[in-house]
């Protein structure tokens, strides 16, 4: 019997605790129901960070990025670069040792005008999923025993840097230029009819991510056209510097593929990439490829940075504009350059960083241009940790 009654009481509280509602709602205004809201979750923070005046993030400043660095030797080194080329091209063909599928003498119209080339080759790496890439192996009039690989970012061209690529012929160095993937006006644009996805036109690397598996790295489409390019030049030719610089997306590929592969000795990265403490932070920087947790579980950005400089006599620049509307601006790459530095020089490497601001604009700049042909065709030039 109590039992009934309290049920019936409980019944008759709900159903008068909703007339009241019924009676009560009409009367609260919505925007006196957002104030509430509003002071509910007044003392949330904002999801976006915000830097300070020199653009610098707290939990960028607040990280150790000594502690990110667990290499200790060259054995680290080796082991690292092992583990990253298995998961890059799991389940397909390595490109080390591997040459470009067609090679061809061509002249290419819109480079004609630089005076200092006398001959051109193209090279077709063919890959997966139709997906292949055309590489341009440019010789001066005048050689000096230097190959400079170019590699553009997303969406364009590298013919978007003759200048930069003029510079380097006229100083004597044959120049390797590439586009990313499905860029830069030659390189494919697959219509995939995917078993699992369905119909998918690549038409964009930010695309890659969607077709990312457990069994398909895509991320060797943007790594595989440097390293088999390099392997068709080395198989005839010898230089005493190797290097390779980008810019943005291909400043990414650069950073990469000097970790990966130690003939490339000098590599120059211009607004390509920064730890994942600050893709964390800025969460709008970078593209896909730069922000795979699994990738750099394997060796993380610092690490990267001390395999593309590690080794006598290799050296590696970074580049950053200070006021790039893009990304990578402000002065978080303080943060990480000293951890790096020394570590890399304990192994018998170089490593530096350039900051300044030179616009607002994502490009190059003539600054930064000047200092990468500068330092690889006459010798080092004076950086922020050297001065």
């Amino acid at each position: 019997m109590k039992f009934v009654r309290s049920v019936i009481v409980v019944g008759m509280v709900a159903v008068v605790c909703f007339v009241a509602g019924l009676v009560v709602r009409p009367y609260l205004k919505e925007d006196r129901l957002f104030s509430v809201y509003q002071q509910q979750i007044r003392g949330q923070p904002s999801s976006k960070q915000k830097p300070d005046e020199d653009g610098v993030f707290d939990t960028v400043a607040q990280t150790n990025f000594r502690n990110l660095i667990t290499i200790r030797n060259s054995q680290d080194v080796e082991r690292k670069r092992d583990a990253l080329t298995s998961f890059l091209w799991r389940h397909t063909q390595s490109p080390f040792g591997r040459l470009p599928d067609k090679v061809e003498d061509h002249s290419l119209l819109l480079m004609n005008d630089i005076l200092s080339i006398r001959s051109t080759e193209r090279m077709v790496i063919n890959m997966p999923l139709g997906v292949n890439s055309v590489a341009y192996l440019f010789a001066p009039m005048e050689p000096s025993s230097c190959l400079m690989f170019y590699q553009e970012g997303h969406r364009v061209s590298f013919l978007e840097r003759k200048k930069l690529l003029r510079r380097l012929l006229d100083a004597g160095c044959h120049v390797v230029a590439l586009s990313l993937p499905l860029t830069g006006g030659e390189n494919s644009r697959p219509l995939l009819d995917h078993p699992r996805f369905g119909r998918v036109l690549l038409n964009d690397p930010d695309k890659f991510e969607i077709i990312e598996t457990e069994t398909l790295s895509t991320l060797q489409f943007f790594l595989t056209p440097p390293i088999v390019a390099l392997n068709h030049v080395l198989a005839s030719r010898r230089f005493e510097r190797v290097g390779i610089t980008g810019f943005s997306g291909g400043g990414w590929v650069a950073t990469m593929v000097a970790a990966l592969d130690p003939r490339f000795q000098y590599s120059y990265v211009v607004s390509g990439t920064v730890p994942t403490s600050v893709h964390a932070a800025a969460l709008s920087w970078g593209s896909f490829e730069q922000r795979l947790g699994r990738l750099y579980e394997i060796a993380t950005y610092p690490e990267l940075y001390v395999m593309g400089a590690a080794g006598d006599g290799r050296r590696q620049i970074q580049f950053f504009n200070e006021e790039d509307p893009c990304c990578f601006s402000g002065e978080n790459w303080r943060f990480w350059e000293e951890a790096v530095a020394r570590r890399a020089g304990s192994l018998g490497g170089s490593f530096a960083i350039v900051g300044d601001e030179i616009g607002a604009t994502h490009h190059i700049g003539q600054k930064f241009a000047d200092m990468i042909v500068e330092d690889f065709a006459s010798g080092p030039v004076a950086t922020h940790a050297q001065k």
